[in-house]
């Protein structure tokens, strides 16, 4: 599953409900993600790419649910970091 590209300005909480948008449909199925890993010798990896601004950008935060939710499903959080030189480019 893929999420496509999302441009947002920083807000509080803004990490967190966007993350929550892509578990959430997901929490509910964790018995049938594990089943399908052990049967298909699978491995579950979110990929996060963030391009921070000016470098000014605040960092990301891991909700403990995300992190919770990561581990009873064994999966992987790999998270890609890019600076860009200004917001106005992207827009």
């Amino acid at each position: 599953m893929e999420s496509g590209e999302m441009a947002m300005r920083y807000g509080e909480g803004a990490d967190k409900r966007f993350f929550e948008s892509v578990i959430v449909p997901l929490k509910s199925h964790v018995k049938l993600i594990n089943a399908y890993k052990e049967e298909h010798n699978l491995t579950c990896i979110f990929f996060v790419h963030y391009n921070f601004y000016n470098a000014q950008t605040p960092v990301m935060r891991l909700d403990p649910t995300i992190i919770t939710f990561a581990h009873s499903t064994g999966a992987i959080i790999d998270i890609y970091i890019d600076n860009e030189s200004d917001w106005e480019d992207e827009e």
